[in-house]
């Protein structure tokens, strides 16, 4: 609880620093103490809560400007995110969390981030979140610190 509360303050003060808060981003406070994802991806399992840093980490200078969310790869059948960037941490939280694991480029992206389950497992209202390997947080070409994929089960591109 007490750590909560302290990210809870550590949020005002960033909002405060920066400038208030558009509709477009949002900002996860989690509810355990964790550090960022590992750089090369280390997945979690289901049962395991998978925290961003805390919102007082600097914003990276890299944007997420092409996005893809495959539910079913053709690999595995797994899910797989494609982003711009190389050497991106993806974050996904919704029904289970899963820091992916990073395959490197391809299909012209430079991150191709593996999970070990498909789209579909990670249910609806799914959130992705982007960070760089110094743990920064990237935002999407737009401002938004996250991504909201509304049906795990469907492919989402932009």
């Amino acid at each position: 609880m007490k750590i909560r509360i302290l990210l809870l303050a550590i949020t005002s003060l960033f909002l405060i620093h920066c400038g208030s808060a558009s509709e477009d981003q949002t900002f996860a406070v989690p509810e355990t103490p964790s550090s960022p994802p590992p750089a090369t991806g280390g997945t979690s399992t289901p049962t395991q809560p998978v925290a961003s840093p805390s919102p007082s980490s600097s914003v990276s200078t890299l944007r997420i400007s092409s996005f893809i969310w495959k539910p079913k790869s053709e690999k595995n059948g797994n899910l797989v995110v494609l982003v711009n960037p190389t050497r991106v941490k993806v974050l996904v939280t919704g029904s289970i969390s899963e820091s992916l694991t990073d395959f490197g480029p391809s299909n012209g992206k430079g991150t191709t981030a593996r999970s070990s389950f498909s789209g579909c497992s990670f249910g609806d209202n799914v959130t992705v979140e982007f960070f760089d390997s110094a743990g920064k947080r990237i935002l999407t070409a737009g401002g938004r610190s996250s991504l909201s994929i509304p049906r795990g089960c469907d492919r989402f591109e932009f």
